[in-house]
């Protein structure tokens, strides 16, 4: 059996014309297929290579450019407008060829942060009226949402959170909060924001454009009556429809305009927030701590310290962990009798910091083992080396990208542990599998006039095949490697494989390298029953083309849609409390300046009552 690279020279336009010749029937009978008496002229396999050639004729410059122009181009400007953080200037390059050679864990990961802000945003309203306040009541939802963007940043900017315990606690305890820090709070959140950009509709006129294009693609079709080959370019558009749900979650999620100056709002605040003693005394916050070589992963939202060499878990502090935890539930039992009363804010030099085991609260940023201070409790604040040196160095492996997320537990729960959302992988493998690769594998299947499996669903099926493969080794990646910026480095380096594969096959395909007879017989799944037809498409065909071509490609396109509209369903409030528009951040700002001014009248007055007192002593 030849295939379609055996040689070259094959010409498809000489066997049209001698075929349609005097007496070709009765010359060449073998090479004919009897198997469609509707279409006397059908080759056989072994008459269609004997005729034009066993190589393949690949497509002429302009034909190949024109259908890449019409139907793949908007696919890759629509991927141009995802919200890639502004990182390295190879960064970009980096986000892509993961979306390309793993779209379903990067789609996994995208749907993981939404998930996981929708929670914060939901755990900060629990906490609303268990904040207690010296300011007035009318500003508790401004400073609740304040929360949630310093936790959601927190999330973006290393997966840092309160696990389910710490959200517990503040929930059933509730906190006490003076202006001052309602204030630094406040500001933060402003400062978070406003260094922020999105684009809900700008993502849409993305997809807009994308699908006009794709329309003006099937009339100048219909319009020309352009041959089949035109189905298998429609394959390789559905291949890509998946990417109109990862680009709108993008714009949905937006980025940071520079993820340093949000690193450092956040150090900033955690500064304005620290007692005399050093520790945290509103203990609403994560630990925020990076640093060359750490870890990625993450226990029970404490980061997992290793050393780099031997990938061996520190655990010196587990004993010292051990030892507090009876103090803890004297805390927690004292809290939950007094919970009704109003909250005494503690002194700095009798507070107890609560659950210093890592795997209740996280309190304490882990470091190397060799470093100082390990087991020691540590406050929100890094130790004094400078965080902003080593943030650009792991920015891209922890957080930042998101696209990138090793672990998958999400531990923002109503229960006592990380859960994996399975239900979210299920809809990545649905947008990929359904939304693209079923499509494709239609149209080409059912491409006139052989029905079967043929090169391009071979292809496909490959593709396919190798998005399941590189996702299954994420697994044995992330067992091996424990630095987050190794892991980075090799991930993207097996998804250039993978992304490369899925270009080259692209192109393979669009030049015409499966225009042979071996591939229009579909040989793969007929094998000698296969037949091709050289002729043009009569007006039945035509029409029944018509049917299968807008079912196939525009039913991929309807149900990403509508399954990007089901998972999307209630997150609006999360994305807009993180990505305000500027009416919203004008609100804020004048919530910022009354709390300032009623802070300002405050002192003065607290002045004013100390010098009325110390004149009647300094006169005595």
């Amino acid at each position: 059996m030849g295939n379609a690279f055996s040689k070259p020279g094959t010409n498809f336009d000489i066997c049209v014309a001698l075929i349609t010749s005097a007496n070709f029937s009765q010359i060449h009978p073998d090479w004919l297929s009897n198997s469609d008496p509707t279409r006397p002229l059908l080759l056989n396999y072994k008459g269609c290579e004997l005729c034009a050639g066993t190589g393949s004729q690949l497509w002429s410059a302009q034909d190949t450019l024109s259908r890449f122009a019409l139907w793949v181009m908007p696919a890759v400007v629509l991927i141009g407008h995802f919200y890639f953080p502004p990182l390295s200037r190879w960064n970009p390059a980096k986000v892509v060829t993961r979306l390309l050679g793993d779209p379903i864990d990067s789609m996994w990961c995208i749907l993981i942060r939404q998930e996981v802000n929708c929670r914060l945003l939901r755990k900060a309203e629990g906490i609303q009226y268990r904040v207690r306040l010296e300011i007035n009541d009318d500003r508790r939802k401004a400073l609740v949402e304040a929360i949630a963007v310093v936790w959601m940043a927190c999330e973006e900017v290393g997966w840092r959170h309160l696990n389910s315990k710490a959200f517990e606690r503040l929930e059933h305890s509730g906190i006490q909060l003076s202006n001052k820090e309602v204030l630094a709070i406040l500001q933060a959140s402003r400062r978070l924001t406003a260094n922020r950009s999105s684009s809900k509709i700008g993502t849409w006129i993305a997809i807009v454009g994308m699908l006009s294009a794709l329309f003006a693609a099937y009339l100048r079709t219909w319009i020309q009556k352009l041959d089949d080959q035109t189905s298998h370019t429609i394959a390789i558009v559905s291949m890509l429809t998946h990417y109109m749900p990862v680009v709108k979650l993008s714009g949905d999620i937006g980025a940071f305009d520079s993820s340093s100056d949000a690193v450092d709002v956040i150090l900033q605040l955690y500064e304005k927030l620290e007692t005399p003693s050093g520790h945290s005394q509103t203990l609403l916050f994560p630990s925020l701590d990076f640093y060359k070589g750490m870890a990625w992963k993450l226990r029970n939202q404490s980061m997992d310290t290793y050393d780099q060499e031997s990938s061996t878990p520190s655990h010196e502090n587990e004993s010292q962990n051990r030892d507090g935890e009876s103090q803890t539930v004297q805390n927690d039992d004292a809290a939950s009798s007094n919970s009704d009363l109003p909250m005494a804010k503690p002194s700095p030099s009798s507070m107890v910091v609560p659950e210093l085991n890592v795997s209740n609260f996280e309190l304490q940023p882990l470091r190397l083992p060799d470093e100082p201070g390990q087991g020691e409790f540590q406050s929100l604040l890094p130790p004094p080396d400078d965080i902003i040196e080593c943030w650009p160095c792991v920015a891209p492996a922890m957080g930042m990208n998101i696209v990138f997320r090793p672990t998958k537990s999400i531990d923002v729960t109503s229960q006592h542990q990380a859960e994996i959302p399975w239900r979210l992988l299920f809809y990545s493998v649905a947008f990929v599998m359904i939304g693209s690769f079923l499509p494709a594998l239609f149209l080409s299947y059912f491409t006139f006039p052989t029905l079967g499996f043929g090169c391009r669903c071979f292809a496909w099926t490959i593709i396919a095949s190798f998005w399941l493969i590189s996702f299954s080794l994420n697994y044995l990646l992330r067992s091996l490697f424990k630095s987050a910026q190794r892991l980075w480095g090799l991930t993207i380096a097996k998804d250039s494989f993978f992304a490369a594969f899925f270009i080259g096959t692209i192109v393979w395909l669009q030049v015409g390298w499966v225009n042979s007879c071996w591939c229009r017989a579909k040989v793969i799944g007929l094998g000698a029953k296969g037949a091709v037809d050289l002729m043009p498409t009569n007006g039945e065909e035509w029409h029944k083309l018509w049917i299968m071509w807008p079912s196939a490609g525009g039913g991929g396109v309807i149900f990403v849609l509508g399954l990007y509209l089901w998972v999307s369903k209630g997150t609006g409030p999360a994305g807009m409390v993180l990505n305000k528009d500027p009416k919203q951040r004008h609100d804020g700002l004048l919530v910022i300046r009354e709390l300032e001014r009623q802070i300002k009248e405050e002192e003065e007055c607290l002045l004013a009552q100390t010098e009325s007192t110390a004149e009647p002593q300094s006169e005595s």
